[in-house]
């Protein structure tokens, strides 16, 4: 009996033994990133001393509990909770608490009661060489005034020349921008060297005054022009344009993808309503079934048509394109009024999308 009760006193006493060594090693937070976000976004805690054990390890975002996607004894990733609000992240192994750095939390803004109607076109500008540049030219007074005349509050235009030797030292993102009378723009580099002398790109447009801008390379000479305008006197709205990878490229799937993703990374926190439209290149499918399309649902995206119209057809044998296409995302009821694909400038053959889309904002 007494080397039973001896052996049981000497269990608790490692048991003991155990617990003090681990609070000897309380947890220690070297970084947390990033610092600001929306509800869901994830959040990597590098640092030391976390459990390997799920049960033992716990993060509280200003004393809300966040769910733990994927950890180990250095790095802890999170969602940051829904039900929290700006404050300390804190770490508790085992009992042992350590508060790390202040997180921001980015919410929509609150509602003003307004409902806007905002028309979206996107086109292709088919640029040509120099000697044929009056072609170009002419698609682009075509397409100037087809915005003028649905007096469009962004567009953009893919494929553009600034003073290249293809446009004969002509700025078709200036000249586009008088031609449609959307005097607020940003070109934004494909191909981030000089080119021709000058430079290629794609321009997006607003009605609207521009808060901020941004060019966001793509990778593999394709970009994301990104604008931040004032819509109304209490709203703001994000618009982009964008050129993806073209389908007939070797191996553009996997581009299109890691494209689809870097776009949704860099749009993924804006808490205002935010239209994409562009060049996203869908070959023979509609883009429920399109598997780049289908990052940008999981990210929240909804597609301006479900069943949508081909804008192109392509190579020999012909394959039919969905390559304009307008997509949108927000956090409030949002609905699409209208969606169609308009007729080419007359001898092009890349057809532009045009959306209406109603937001309450």
């Amino acid at each position: 009996m007494y080397w039973l009760l001896s052996g049981l006193c000497l269990a608790v006493s490692c048991s003991k033994d155990e617990e003090n060594q681990t609070r000897l090693d309380p947890p220690v937070v070297y970084s947390v990133s990033p610092l600001e976000g929306r509800p869901g976004s994830v959040v990597t805690i590098e640092g030391e001393n976390f459990s390997r054990l799920r049960v033992d390890n716990k993060v509280l975002f200003n004393g809300v509990e966040a769910n733990i996607i994927h950890f180990n004894q250095n790095t802890i990733h999170v969602n940051a909770p829904e039900e929290s609000s700006d404050g300390p992240v804190t770490v508790t192994v085992a009992g042992q608490a350590v508060d790390g750095p202040e997180f921001r939390f980015i919410q929509p803004p609150a509602p003003t009661g307004e409902t806007v109607i905002v028309k979206v076109l996107s086109i292709g500008a088919q640029p040509w060489s120099a000697a044929n540049a009056w072609r170009t030219q002419e698609y682009l007074e075509y397409y100037g005034e087809l915005a003028k005349s649905l007096d469009v509050d962004f567009m953009v235009a893919r494929e553009m020349d600034s003073v290249t030797t293809r446009s004969a030292g002509v700025d078709r993102p200036k000249v586009l921008s008088e031609l449609s009378g959307l005097e607020h723009y940003l070109f934004s580099r494909a191909i981030l060297t000089p080119y021709q002398g000058g430079y290629f790109g794609i321009s997006v447009y607003s009605k609207h005054p521009i808060v901020e801008q941004h060019s966001v390379s793509l990778n593999n000479n394709r970009t994301l022009g990104l604008l931040k305008v004032q819509l109304t006197d209490k709203s703001q709205i994000a618009f982009g344009g964008v050129q993806m990878e073209d389908v007939n490229n070797a191996g553009a799937q996997g581009l299109r993808n890691g494209q689809a993703n870097l776009l949704v990374s860099v749009t993924n926190d804006i808490m205002i309503p935010t239209i994409v439209a562009g060049g996203i290149f869908m070959m023979n499918q509609q883009p429920e079934e399109d598997p780049t399309f289908q990052i940008f649902r999981q990210a929240g995206y909804v597609p301006g048509c479900s069943s949508c119209e081909w804008t192109s057809i392509l190579g020999s044998p012909p394959i039919d394109i969905i390559a304009d296409f307008i997509m949108f995302k927000w956090a409030r009821d949002a609905r699409v009024l209208k969606y169609e694909v308009l007729e080419a400038a007359p001898g092009a053959n890349r057809r532009p999308a045009y959306a209406e889309i109603e937001l309450s904002l």
